[in-house]
């Protein structure tokens, strides 16, 4: 390894270590898994990301595969960010914004930009991509869009996928691809092409002929594997950018993007509704979906009661006579004062009067008493009991919302059997909820349960219409269980994907492809908890 360090530190701009506790600093994402890997590459340029990729091409075609993973802050929970081999620390130096077009509304940019870096920059201009709304702001871009995250206002606005124009990719033999529409012909000059480039769209222009049956029967709601092959061909334009989202470094690193933005009201009318009973809160997430509100997130009270356990308290939480058992948060976002007045209005006058139904507003606490709520969660998932904690990893799960009641139910069932509290939140608009159940990884009974509980989500998920992966991309740890829901043909065409996109297996390997369960086991730490 040492060779191989010292050959890149020859060749590259920026920083290659292979210390031990440098590669400590690299072993874990936010999740549970730990994987340690052998290098730790910090790429100044594209060049040196193309570097990096040539000599890992050049060794696997000699038979030893130095793997790469791409790592941006290294805050998601899925194992996406770990591995062996090489990681690609994108947010040490590939993290500049170079250029907004006020026109078009464009903005460039590396993967290693923070969130709240970007934001705070296009608020200067009046504008945002909605998507970002309400995700950690410590996390990159690029990873948001490796991982298909969605914020806030993704119900109202749509997912990072509706707003990335063109993507800079470097293909696992260092090549350069630069995503974007192609007509007939130009797609045409492509297939042409005798390299990388060219066999991948040679590749997938076959795989979406051979699977075409596969693929017109995909749901839109399951985003496991590389769904977003059904929105590749469209009509006449053939583009690859949506096969990146969501990929996780799988097929490519981005290396540079263009991302669409538009204008966007930074003032928000807050509420929220607290519920004495959860059916009762099932029948408002119903009225709050056709009223107009930018975002509409659900909470099991058992999230607050964790709250309060931990000493936080919220006055207007209180229900007269009855426990509160669910709450709602949500907000309008019109650009017109006048407007979201009278939408809250009509909120108001919705649920005034309706039984074990409280309305709160600004004029009981202020919106920003309302806007920290959303992160309620935090009190579960890192308890002040250490280590006890619940694992931020059964997120996003589609269930549409003519089941949801019925899914919640079931989770109850489920709790009791597992002995285990399951509370439940969500993006009401999306239908993509987060259950957050309490365990504690030293012992081994509740590592055993971590994946026990995955295999029941997942067959609860789709009993009730719904999907494991709803939203966020599956990392290696929830691959397993998703996977076993797919048919054969399904994971054929993934694997094809796959190998025509990185064919000598480089690209963040055991991510995406339901990994062995046997080597995940054996990667659980129980002495790691979430970063904070």
């Amino acid at each position: 390894m040492s060779k191989i360090a010292n050959y890149l530190r020859g060749h590259l701009l920026g920083e290659i270590d292979f210390r031990p506790d440098v590669r400590q600093a690299y072993i874990n994402d936010a999740g549970v898994l730990s994987l340690a890997p052998e290098m730790i590459v910090a790429p100044r340029n594209t060049e040196d990301i193309r570097k990096t990729a040539r000599l890992s091409w050049q060794l696997a075609e000699r038979g030893h595969v130095q793997a790469i993973t791409v790592r941006g802050s290294g805050r998601g929970t899925t194992g996406g960010a770990i591995g062996r081999g090489a990681i690609a620390d994108m947010s040490r130096h590939m993290n500049n914004i170079f250029e907004y077009d006020a026109k078009q509304r464009l903005v460039r940019l590396q993967p290693g930009t923070t969130i709240g870096t970007l934001c705070q920059a296009l608020s200067l201009q009046g504008v945002s991509i909605p998507p970002l709304d309400g995700l950690d702001a410590r996390r990159t871009v690029g990873g948001a869009i490796a991982d298909n995250l969605a914020g806030l206002a993704s119900g109202k606005y749509g997912d990072l996928s509706a707003f990335v124009s063109q993507l800079e990719i470097v293909l696992a033999n260092g090549d350069i691809l630069q995503t974007g529409p192609l007509g007939r012909r130009e797609l045409s000059r492509k297939k042409g092409l005798q390299n990388l480039e060219g066999d991948i769209y040679r590749g997938i222009d076959a795989i979406i002929d051979e699977y075409h049956d596969v693929i017109t029967a995909l749901p839109e709601y399951d985003k496991s594997g590389y769904s977003s092959i059904a929105s590749v061909k469209r009509g006449n334009q053939f583009d690859l950018t949506p096969l990146f989202i969501g990929a996780q470094g799988t097929l490519g690193i981005i290396s540079e993007m263009i991302l669409r933005t538009e204008f966007h009201s930074q003032s928000n009318e807050v509420f929220a509704l607290v519920f004495a009973s959860a059916s009762v809160a099932n029948d408002a997430m119903r009225i709050l979906r056709d009223s107009g509100v930018a975002f509409t997130e659900y909470f099991d009270a058992q999230l607050f009661s964790a709250a309060a356990t931990a000493g936080r308290r919220f006055d207007w939480l209180n229900l007269d006579g009855a426990d509160p058992q669910a709450v709602i948060i949500a907000g309008f976002d019109d650009f017109n004062t006048r407007t979201r007045a009278r939408n809250l209005k009509k909120i108001q006058k919705t649920f005034s009067s309706a039984e074990g139904v409280k309305f709160v507003s600004s004029e009981d606490t202020d919106d920003g008493a309302l806007l920290s709520t959303l992160n309620i969660a935090r009190y579960a998932e890192l308890p002040d009991k250490n280590p006890a904690f619940a694992p931020h990893l059964y997120s996003d799960i589609y269930i549409p919302a003519a089941r949801f009641d019925e899914f919640t139910k079931a989770l109850t069932v489920l709790a009791g059997r597992l002995h285990c509290n399951m509370p439940i939140s969500g993006h009401v608009l999306t239908e993509t909820y987060t259950v957050h159940p309490v365990l504690s990884l030293r012992q081994v009974g509740d590592k055993q349960k971590l994946f026990k509980i995955f295999d029941e989500l997942s067959n609860l998920a789709v009993k009730y219409d719904g999907a494991l992966i709803g939203q966020a991309a599956e990392g290696r740890i929830a691959a397993h269980f998703a996977y076993k829901h797919l048919d054969v043909r399904t994971r054929e065409m993934y694997a094809a994907i796959k190998k025509v996109f990185d064919p000598l297996g480089i690209m963040n390997p055991g991510v995406k492809v339901g990994d062995n369960l046997r080597s995940l086991t054996a990667s659980v730490n129980g002495d790691v908890l979430p970063q904070v």
